[in-house]
């Protein structure tokens, strides 16, 4: 472990003793001190950590009256971004990518029974699936249909990794392709024949005739689906609501007509964005598993498959009652309209 007297050893080692350096190598030198200091920070011991931090914090202002003296240039611009780093109002690719691979602190509690669902009943979902392709004395389920289900697995994945770091937007975006394939899906299996259609040549008939608003209106519903909709606006496409997801606006007390804006890159800082994307991925989870198993109802065990249903259904439930009904309330928004949904859910997809 580095101590605080290896620290103070590497600090002196970068100025000899009686050297008197220009603005520049002082500059050069504290470049040096900040780098040293945050690629070795995980290997130091308390003590020095400590020691580490008040030292960042000298450096940092020193460095920022240091810098205002240098004439424009590219080495002063570097500068000025290295300390705008170290107080964190700057961003580093290798920090930002470093932190999609490990696992986030201090996560909210409807994440963590939200993560916990998506393992338990995605993993049932690929149980299914998995009998599904094993089916020897019944007609096999035809292999676009699997090949499509077994791609929202990934999609799913992808989506639950992106929305424990954060990620709404991006997390939306794979959220609102699970719902566009599950009603592929279900018009595959209703209806063969648009199979053909989907795998030909003819464009213009694809998008015409298995658009999603058009796959929608063939399976008998309303065109228009306001959760794939809010789910386009907040993840896939470049609206304003995609901006605010990333964005927040400051004004300034003593100043109200003074506004600043802040951009976030690395996430989403809403809480309510993880509540939402939380809901999103437990209710599509459950839909997959919904639809897998009237897809297979000739061959998955019909008792296997109710067990897991309502157990989702259930927590689907819970876990809205529990976490949206409250915002919503919170955000003067009428709950008794969101209970209604959730009774209309489980009425609708019980059946």
């Amino acid at each position: 472990m580095i101590t605080r007297s290896d620290i103070r050893r590497y600090m002196l080692s970068l100025v000899p003793p009686g050297a008197s350096p220009d603005s520049v190598t002082l500059d050069k030198t504290l470049q040096h001190l900040l780098y040293w200091l945050s690629k070795h920070y995980d290997e130091m011991d308390h003590e020095a950590q400590k020691y580490a931090d008040k030292v960042f914090e000298s450096l940092i202002d020193l460095a920022e009256i240091n810098v205002e003296n240098l004439p424009d240039s590219p080495q002063r611009r570097r500068s000025r971004r290295l300390y705008s780093l170290a107080r964190g109002e700057h961003f580093n690719v290798r920090e930002l990518l470093r932190a999609l691979e490990v696992s986030p602190s201090g996560e909210h509690e409807a994440w963590k029974e939200a993560y916990e669902f998506i393992q338990i009943y995605l993993q049932r979902v690929l149980d299914l699936l998995f009998d599904l392709t094993r089916a020897e004395r019944h007609e096999p389920v035809d292999v676009s249909i699997l090949g499509l289900l077994f791609g929202c697995i990934d999609e799913i994945l992808a989506a639950t990794h992106l929305a424990r770091h954060n990620y709404y937007t991006q997390a939306n975006a794979h959220i609102r392709t699970v719902l566009e394939v599950l009603d592929k899906v279900e018009l595959f299996h209703n209806c063969p024949e648009w199979i053909e259609v989907w795998a030909g040549d003819d464009v213009k008939k694809i998008l015409k005739e298995l658009s999603p608003s058009a796959v929608r209106e063939k399976l008998g519903r309303e065109k228009f689906d306001p959760i794939y909709d809010f789910l386009s606006d907040h993840g896939t496409h470049a609206t304003f609501r995609w901006l605010q997801a990333r964005a927040v606006q400051r004004v300034n007390l003593q100043e109200p007509n003074r506004k600043t804006a802040v951009l976030w890159v690395g996430g989403s800082k809403l809480e309510h964005h993880l509540i939402w994307t939380s809901c999103f991925l437990i209710y599509t989870v459950t839909q997959v598993l919904l639809l897998v198993s009237r897809i297979g109802e000739e061959i998955l065990h019909p008792e296997e498959c109710m067990t897991y249903i309502t157990g989702a259904l259930d927590s689907f439930i819970k876990f809205t009652e529990k976490y949206m009904v409250p915002w919503a309330a919170d955000s003067g928004l009428n709950p008794d309209e969101l209970r209604r949904f959730l009774l209309e859910v489980r009425e609708n997809t019980g059946k």
